[in-house]
């Protein structure tokens, strides 16, 4: 089966689902969907060389999605507008009983390029709506992951482990390490 490619389905790229809902506005521009990796790199001294340890993959704290309240595919402009008007009072945040203040619900959210970087379940940020250019009306809605608490693999990389010259066989760096100490401690005790 052949992955996603806007060139295939641009509609996987240009439309977004929310809660299992399609935006009837078009996405028209993005913003914030980069997906980065958090890396503790540490200069080398005289007595080690540098280092990097991989910490996890940052949290995605911003994406602004844009789209257009310009008609077609089937719905007008007023209903794009009247679409996302409905979205914005979903992504509102709702009383809790018993907890103190309103949250913001977690949605699912269905976009090629989104799913892509692992945005799959988030929550509102900010909104934005302004006039185009055209006489359309654009709205800008900022959406944050949502990441549940879970512990990271976060550390050292996994050492290289140096070759025996014999291809698909290793050397356990504390072992040979350890043997070399008894060797060298048998010939001291022999002295």
């Amino acid at each position: 089966m052949a992955r996603d490619n806007p060139f295939r389905n641009l509609r996987a790229y240009n439309r977004v689902r929310i809660s299992g809902r399609l935006v009837k506005a078009a996405l028209v521009a993005i913003d914030g969907n980069e997906l980065t990796d958090e890396w503790n790199v540490q200069k080398g001294t005289n007595t080690s060389g540098a280092t990097a340890a991989y910490r996890g993959v940052n949290l995605i704290e911003g994406v602004k999605l844009t789209f257009e309240c310009a008609g077609g595919d089937g719905s007008t402009a007023e209903q794009d507008y009247d679409d996302l008007s409905d979205l914005w009072d979903l992504l509102a945040p709702a009383p809790r009983k018993g907890l103190a203040g309103p949250k913001p619900p977690t949605v699912k959210i269905e976009n090629a390029i989104l799913n892509r970087i692992g945005l799959t379940d988030a929550c509102r940020k900010a909104w934005r709506e302004y006039p185009s250019e055209t006489g359309s009306w654009l709205v800008d809605l900022t959406l944050i992951q949502y990441a549940p608490p879970a512990p990271a693999g976060a550390g050292a990389q996994d050492p290289s482990k140096p070759s025996t010259g014999v291809p698909g066989v290793t050397v356990d760096p504390i072992k040979a390490l350890q043997e070399q100490r008894d060797k060298l401690l048998a010939q001291a005790a022999a002295v």
